[in-house]
């Protein structure tokens, strides 16, 4: 080794330079061993081995770069990047509704055609009027649907019921019996009663309706100077919640026929029992002697809930007497003279005091269930 080369050394030893210097210096003691040529090494070679130290010089600076780059994002960049993935995510499933809501769209268009062009008629099989004057068929189908018909427009006309008898806003319990006339001028009897009961609404339309189809008994509650025989009777079930009965009760003067539709409506916290009479059936055919009476009448019943654990009941009774007397005025309060307006209230009050027992249970049931 020369002196000069053993002083450099001897430098180097005490006198260290920095590692940046120290790495620049070995990276350029490396491009200098590279690019000088060694004895027998051929120019392409060299090149070569060139390039590859410069690619690796350039992937380590790209990684520092990288590096430094993640290190100094700051805290909104990332919040918006953030966003970015929500938002794309967001356009995304948007699409997706988008598309299924389209193909739900024309699958409910194709059911509703099917329903349009296969629409049940109810009045398909039958004379305009036929069901409209409270006569059934004799076809089963039809006689099916009228039942409902006849039912469904009695139930439809409740609202303006409930109107007339201007019970909406009364909030103590009341009850009246009155004559009235239709527009036809034919006088019926009307029976109202308001009821406010300390039981769950949905008990007592249970109660309700099984003294509706069950008939008033006559018992306690009967009138004994008016006691019938009851005989005859038929009971049709329709369908789960529409009941057809026949009853023929036979009075020390009378024979009263009734066919009753009877029928439960069920609603958002409130229920209806709706009751028609049907005034001729070839099934029941109706005999044409002058000691019959046939029961032309109308009832509704509403329970709705008025509380957790309270009902309103609404009754509304209105039987057809006959013609009316032109001389009385269109409502008032009067004695009836016609025999079978006095048979058919009697059996009205029957009918109402029958279903308050009924109810006075449920009442009674629900305090003490044991």
């Amino acid at each position: 080794m020369s002196k000069r080369s053993s002083g450099r050394a001897a430098a180097a030893f005490l006198h260290p330079a920095p590692n940046d210097e120290r790495k620049g210096t070995a990276e350029m003691d490396e491009t200098e061993m590279l690019s000088t040529p060694k004895k027998g090494e051929r120019p392409q070679k060299r090149e070569i081995n060139l390039l590859s130290a410069q690619i690796k010089d350039l992937e380590e600076q790209i990684e520092t770069d990288r590096a430094a780059s993640s290190r100094d994002i700051s805290f909104w960049a990332c919040m918006a990047n953030g966003e970015r993935v929500a938002t794309m995510k967001a356009r995304d499933d948007t699409d997706k509704l988008r598309d299924a809501i389209c193909e739900r769209g024309t699958f409910f268009a194709e059911l509703q055609t099917i329903l349009r062009t296969k629409k049940p008629r109810i009045h398909h099989d039958l004379p305009s009027n036929e069901w409209q004057s409270f006569h059934l068929p004799l076809d089963a189908c039809s006689r099916s649907n009228a039942m409902h018909a006849i039912l469904d427009r009695e139930y439809r006309r409740l609202h303006h019921v409930l109107d007339d008898i201007r019970l909406s806003h009364q909030s103590e319990d009341t009850r009246w019996a009155t004559t009235k006339q239709d527009p036809n001028g034919r006088s019926f009897l009307e029976i109202v009663e308001l009821m406010h009961v300390a039981a769950p609404y949905d008990m007592v339309t249970n109660a309700a309706w099984h003294v509706v189809v069950g008939g008033a008994p006559s018992g306690e509650h009967a009138d004994q100077s008016h006691a019938s025989t009851a005989h005859g009777n038929n009971v049709e079930q329709i369908d789960e919640w529409t009941v057809y009965r026949v009853t023929t009760q036979t009075l020390p003067t009378r024979v009263c026929r009734a066919h009753r539709l009877h029928k439960r409506y069920t609603d958002d916290e409130c229920d209806v029992i709706t009751t028609r009479s049907i005034l001729r059936d070839p099934l029941h055919p109706i005999p044409h002697k002058d000691d019959t009476l046939v029961e032309n009448a109308t009832s509704w019943i509403q329970v709705a809930a008025a509380g957790t654990i309270e009902s309103r009941v609404t009754v509304c009774l209105r039987v057809d007497v006959g013609s009316a007397d032109h001389g009385l005025p269109m409502a008032c309060p009067s004695p009836v003279d016609n025999p079978a307006a006095h048979i058919w209230s009697v059996q009205g009050h029957e009918f109402v005091q029958a279903l308050k027992a009924a109810v006075d249970n449920v009442v009674c049931l629900f305090k003490c269930p044991d």
